[in-house]
């Protein structure tokens, strides 16, 4: 049995040759291998037109953020099932185009359909290539172009953009980009009924660090639940703990004390392993070892550092997400960020779009899970 005497192994010798060998780790996530979607994106449909989906990004905020006028010309770039051409047609009261572009041929018949099932004169189906910029483009001008969840299937995105920048309309064209969040906070549709969090959290204990931080002011609910319908006001409780547990520097070390090693097996990997098999999905424990290497290395929890940088703060809100998601079941909305786990941050995005000739016009806060980024053409 583990002896609570046995040498616990700093972080730091435990994942540090495997941080060493991910220290490009979250920028190749960043990109793919090609400049398109995948193939077989047609299995998605489901989940693009869900209830989950149409929570996290709402149709009417978005619209009015894009100021979407009648009689407009729009590029609605991977547009997918039409999840968004819809809504901007019907924005536009039946006038103006807009272009619903797709590189999956299956997709794009089974947009087709769907525009001439609903009767949605001014959308149109457009097939594109998924290298480089298809010639479609370069034979219209837009008064938007909008790309949702798109940025992370391109190499080259700067090099894209760049190439789709005479496309818009000159002076009053817009490019917007929707794209998901590291570290977004946490809202009720993660956790859905509570159920699985609380099940998750009830066997810690009253007494533990973690249970402590997880559900402070929800300690008697805890203690009479008997697993019936959990109210509103402790579910609203709930998501604002795990708010203020996502810039908690202790957190990682509550994490490893609540989930200890048992047996000598589980101290095979290290003492972090039995945490480890505690997040899911498995494809997030890698990126989970590599940022609690980096931040080890750089003294992150360590109370005497009083202050830490604006990437630590990052870094921390992501390995603190990963956990939390993992280990109390809560990621409800895994489905959209596909096979990665971690994105470009909305930095990066602004570089790549100067780089292309944009200048940012505004980063629209109104969505919980997505950066909402609004371009236009600069003086390049």
């Amino acid at each position: 049995m583990y002896n609570k005497e046995m040498p616990r192994y700093s972080v730091r010798k435990t994942v540090f040759p495997l941080a060493l060998c991910l220290s490009v780790f979250p920028a190749l996530l960043c990109r793919s291998d090609d400049g398109g979607t995948e193939d077989g994106r047609g299995a998605w449909v489901e989940p693009l037109e869900s209830d989950n989906r149409r929570a996290a990004l709402p149709f009417g905020p978005i619209i009015a953020a894009m100021n979407i006028r009648p009689g407009m010309s729009v590029a609605d770039l991977g547009a997918g099932t039409g999840f968004f051409s819809f809504p901007i047609a019907e924005a536009m009261k039946g006038s103006g185009r807009v272009y619903a572009t797709e590189t999956d041929p299956k997709m794009a018949d089974a947009l087709r359909r769907r525009i001439g099932e609903r009767g949605a004169a001014n959308v149109s189906a457009v097939r594109v290539s998924g290298e480089g910029v298809d010639p479609f483009y370069k034979k219209h001008r837009f008064d938007i172009i909008f790309a949702c969840e798109l940025y992370h299937y391109l190499r080259r995105p700067a090099e894209y953009f760049g190439a789709l920048r005479p496309s818009l309309v000159p002076g009053t064209g817009r490019l917007f980009i929707i794209h998901l969040k590291n570290d977004p906070d946490f809202s009720a549709p993660e956790f859905g009924d509570c159920k699985r969090t609380l099940w998750a959290l009830g066997p810690l204990g009253r007494d533990s660090a973690l249970f402590k931080k997880a559900a402070a002011g929800i300690e008697d609910f805890m203690a009479r639940w008997d697993g019936g319908e959990v109210p509103v006001s402790v579910r609203e409780r709930l998501a604002a703990n795990f708010n203020a547990m996502l810039d908690d520097r202790g957190l990682f070390a509550a994490m490893l004390d609540a989930y200890p090693p048992l047996t000598d097996r589980d101290g095979l990997g290290g003492w972090i392993m039995p945490l480890e098999n505690k997040v899911f999905p498995r494809e997030n424990r890698p990126l989970m070892r590599w940022l609690a290497a980096e931040l080890d290395m750089r003294d992150v929890f360590k109370k005497e550092k009083k202050e830490i940088s604006e990437d630590e703060k990052r870094y921390l809100r992501v390995l603190n997400r990963i956990l939390l998601t993992g280990v109390f079941k809560t990621d409800r909305l895994g489905f959209i960020k596909g096979g990665l786990s971690f994105y470009a941050s909305d930095r990066r995005i602004v570089s790549d779009m100067r780089e292309a000739g944009y200048e940012l016009v505004a980063a629209h806060e109104i969505l919980a899970y997505h950066h909402l980024l609004e371009f236009k053409t600069g003086g390049k």
